[in-house]
Formats: C-alpha cells, structure tokens, sequence
C-alpha cells in the first residue's frame, strides 16, 4: 500500500506539469524537478530500522 501510494504521488507532479506551464517551460520544470527528487533520495535520513543507523556498533 505505501509502495503504491508513493508511486502515485511522484508521479502526479510530473503529469501536471503540461497542464500548468507553457511549453516553453517544461524542458527546466521537468529538470528542476528530477533534480530534487533526487537530492532529496541521496540525502534523506536513515530510518532507525536500518542497520546503517544503529549506533550500538
């Protein structure tokens, strides 16, 4: 269920786009977009389930 939602939910913004800026602004829309999704994968923060993120080492 959660892996669903969040499909959907990256995936909305991006179906928007055409619909709400001009065609000219796309091309760096979709961009910025992609770029910060990204950053925000690469430095989101370790859940503490993860073994990375147990400080009993």
């Amino acid at each position: 269920m959660v892996a669903s939602a969040g499909i959907i939910f990256t995936a909305a913004p991006g179906a928007h786009l055409k619909a709400l800026l001009p065609s000219q602004g796309l091309l760096t829309a979709t961009s910025r977009s992609e770029a910060t999704t990204w950053t925000a994968t690469v430095f989101e923060p370790h859940s503490a389930a993860s073994p990375s993120a147990r400080s009993d080492r």
